[in-house]
């Protein structure tokens, strides 16, 4: 018997188009909303990337101006230098600052003195020393003194003279004008020997269109002796740093070395050979403001290429050496330096930041790390007052407004 099986076959029913675009939209908004998410987190973790790299600069770069400090000490003879009498170059002028300090003694004929006029030992027999300008016995009681008071007549009751309040490393008049703050825009260091100095200022790097990138620039310099008395007398570049070395060319740094043996040799152009002989190298104020170039700009950039420097700034703390202010009551403490910079993404960095990325401010204080005075002022003999020649000192404070 033949038995049949009825086999129903079911209805087989397709995707209808409205199922299909409702499918694609479902995928197209899961697929737009997977993408958002992953370009969020792209951007956040580049971001996150540039933030991190960003702060880990800024400690970076704070630490190495710390160690510099710490490393060493204010450099006030250079503060006095170009905030007062206001040099063109660095390094110069050494000595001037710790100059004020010392009273010049008795004239050998008895006339008052001045200083900076009668800073240096007076020979016992001036009419000699006229004609061979070599003196073998000074009058003694002509000899400077370290009074640790800036100036060293600042208790004097005279209304005329200036008094401590009215003479620092920053300002040196005697028209009220003095601030006990010092607050700067450059960072002058020098070592414990007195033999090292590191300038630290905010570095010009280059401008894209109307901005302009910045760096901390570094430049450092070594003393020199050229007179050989055993007294550091000007400064120079280091070998790692281009700086102006054309003495033959540039007049101007000769005319700014105002020491004795180099301008009483002006005449016969000893004084210029010494210095090109010397291969004397100084960098100037103006060269932060020019624009970098790899190899010959003075100032190297040690911060990196992503930040520009927006404000920086140095607070210094007490504004005398308190070492050469002995006697002075509002420099009893030891040097501090107290730094602030304002900082943001370089031109470059910015432009390829998603988002705006903002402003920093940082600000940190640091002692400095040598604990005693550094000996810059001249030998009697660096400074004698002859009949027919004047202290160089008093030529390079002459109409700075120092009294």
């Amino acid at each position: 018997m033949n038995i049949h099986k009825k086999i129903k076959i079911g209805k087989t029913n397709g995707f209808t188009l409205a199922e299909i675009l409702i499918s694609i939209g479902l995928f197209a908004t899961i697929a737009v909303v997977a993408g958002s998410v992953f370009t969020d987190l792209s951007q956040l973790e580049k971001k996150s990337s540039v933030r991190d790299s960003f702060y880990t600069a800024i400690s970076i770069v704070l630490q190495q101006i710390a160690n510099e400090i710490q490393n060493g000490t204010v450099d006030y003879e250079e503060y006095f230098n170009m905030n007062v009498i206001k040099s063109e170059f660095y390094g110069t002028n050494y000595g001037a600052y710790a100059s004020r300090f010392y009273d010049p003694g008795q004239s050998l004929d008895g006339a008052p003195t001045t200083n900076p006029e009668d800073l240096g030992a007076e020979c016992s027999y001036p009419d000699n020393v006229t004609v061979s300008k070599d003196c073998q016995t000074y009058y003694d009681k002509s000899a400077d003194s370290n009074t640790g008071q800036n100036p060293y007549d600042a208790n004097t009751t005279d209304p005329d003279k200036p008094k401590q309040d009215d003479a620092n490393a920053f300002c040196d008049k005697n028209d009220g004008t003095c601030s006990t703050i010092a607050n700067v825009n450059e960072l002058y260091l020098i070592d414990s020997t007195g033999t090292k100095k590191t300038i630290i200022g905010k570095k010009f790097m280059k401008a894209d269109g109307t901005d302009k990138d910045y760096a901390i620039g570094i430049v450092r310099m070594y003393g020199r002796d050229l007179d050989q008395n055993g007294l550091v007398d000007i400064f120079s570049c280091t070998e790692e740093f281009t700086c102006d070395s054309a003495i033959s060319e540039t007049l101007a740094i000769f005319d700014a070395i105002q020491y004795s043996f180099i301008q009483n040799n002006q005449a016969d152009g000893a004084g210029e050979k010494i210095l090109k002989d010397s291969l004397v190298s100084l960098p100037k104020k103006s060269d932060l403001e020019m624009e970098f170039i790899a190899n010959t700009s003075n100032f190297m950039p040690i911060s990196p290429s992503s930040i520009t420097i927006k404000d920086l700034r140095f607070m210094i703390n007490p504004v005398e050496d308190p070492y050469k202010a002995y006697n002075e009551p509002s420099a009893k403490m030891h040097p501090s330096v107290t730094i602030f910079i304002k900082l943001g993404l370089s031109s470059s960095a910015d432009a390829a930041y998603p988002g705006d990325f903002g402003d920093v401010d940082v600000q940190t204080t640091v002692s400095a790390g040598t604990a005693k005075k550094i000996e810059s002022y001249p030998s009697v003999d660096d400074v004698l007052s002859l009949s027919n020649e004047e202290s160089w000192i008093k030529n390079v404070l002459s109409g700075k407004g120092v009294n």
